[in-house]
């Protein structure tokens, strides 16, 4: 009679670490599933993200060169006007020096 509780704690024991180790396993794998859904949700976030990226990117680059053929018209603009300038000034000093 005196084996007979102690069979049953052994026995419950045993079940019970059974049980926990079960327990374990399914809490690993669940937690594993989640991470691994975690993580593809990241990267997918993480690739569209880059999408946004490069496509800013690409826009801020045809923006510059944009403005970079705009800047070199009106350096040409300037400085034309500027030889047209200088241009009628010497034809001015000419005219000048031969009807004066």
């Amino acid at each position: 009679m005196r084996y007979y509780p102690l069979l049953i704690y052994h026995v419950t024991l045993k079940h019970y670490l059974c049980l926990s180790f079960h327990m374990f396993v399914f809490a690993t794998s669940t937690i594993r599933r989640q991470f691994e859904q975690a993580n593809l949700e990241a990267m997918d976030e993480s690739a569209e993200w880059r999408m946004k990226y490069d496509k800013e990117v690409e826009k801020n680059r045809k923006l510059h060169d944009d403005l970079s053929k705009v800047l070199l018209a009106y350096q040409i603009l300037v400085h034309g006007y500027a030889m047209l300038l200088r241009h009628s000034i010497c034809n001015a000093h000419v005219r000048i020096l031969f009807t004066g």
